[in-house]
């Protein structure tokens, strides 16, 4: 029986190469201190190496082990086994990103057999395939493919407002006040916007912002007799209510609200609120008779 040396390292993985095929060998560990000293020694059971041939085997166990936030950062922690009946020490891991192309990681001495991928996207699909390759990456098994789906960027970073969009605006009331005149008589309304603000708020996890848009649907009948209306208002982080003036009679509103924080935008709060009749039918009055102090006006006006 003959014993080697083989060589120093502080890696828990190492190839050791031009080994006899079809022989046992068996491998001791030794634990030595910086300072030289010697902590025990472990031996491995007895392994024979395979036959000669050109076949590599499939990578095996290939998996998606963790996915964790470090940063801003989303990363993925990427592991396998060498296949069992030829084993494996070379190999190359490709990952495709959503609607990108195949990158590549190639090393020939993989300190373990685990990748660490970064700058992922959040909620996103990713395509993976590993290869055994022979020592000068000539040759190589079929791939083992793993498909996985990153996580939600809130629950990964724990909602933290600062790396992702906060969550929409929770328990959002819209209601219209009575009908008034405003200063040309025409007959218009306010409409009261109030929510609360997404749920993980703290001072340390603030929202910047609030935008609330409002676009008047018009009555695609009678278009050409409706004013249009529509704007948008960037509102505190602070706020939770706000009031569009001045509204028309008898129109229906698109309602928009959304969060934004240093992580992003929210996704989209949208209601759809009736004032009066909600819209014109043929021959129906575009006006109506308003009271606006001691004026009155009768604006009713029939479509030709």
């Amino acid at each position: 029986m003959e014993t080697s040396f083989l060589l120093q390292t502080n890696f828990s993985v190492i190839p050791i190469l031009n080994l006899m095929p079809e022989t046992k060998y068996k491998i001791k560990v030794l634990a030595v201190h910086a300072a030289g000293y010697v902590d025990g020694t472990v031996d491995s059971d007895w392994i024979q190496t395979p036959p000669v041939s050109t076949y590599l085997a499939t990578p095996i166990n290939f998996r998606v082990t963790r996915q964790y936030v470090r940063g801003a950062s989303l990363r993925a922690l990427i592991e396998w086994e060498p296949p069992k009946e030829t084993g494996g020490c070379f190999f190359r891991l490709y990952a495709m990103p959503p609607q990108g192309t195949y990158d590549s990681m190639e090393t020939q001495f993989w300190g373990e057999l685990r990748y660490e991928l970064r700058s992922l996207q959040f909620s996103s699909e990713y395509s993976l395939e590993v290869y055994n390759f022979d020592e000068n990456f000539d040759m190589h098994s079929k791939p083992a493919n793993l498909s996985f789906r990153t996580a939600d960027c809130l629950s990964a970073a724990e909602f933290n407002y600062n790396i992702c969009p906060p969550e929409k605006p929770e328990n959002v009331s819209i209601r219209s006040t009575a009908m008034y005149a405003d200063d040309a008589e025409h007959p218009v309304s306010d409409i009261l916007v109030t929510w609360d603000p997404p749920r993980y708020l703290r001072h340390h996890n603030a929202i910047s912002n609030y935008t609330l848009s409002y676009w008047k649907t018009p009555d695609m009948h009678n278009v050409r007799l409706i004013l249009p209306h529509h704007g948008n208002l960037v509102l505190p982080g602070t706020t939770t209510n706000s009031t569009i003036h001045g509204c028309h009679w008898d129109s229906v509103y698109e309602i928009y609200l959304t969060a934004l924080s240093p992580g992003g935008r929210s996704e989209q709060f949208k209601q759809t609120i009736t004032l009066g009749n909600g819209g014109l039918t043929r021959r129906q009055e575009v006006g109506t008779k308003v009271t606006s102090g001691v004026k009155q006006r009768d604006i009713t006006r029939q479509e030709p």
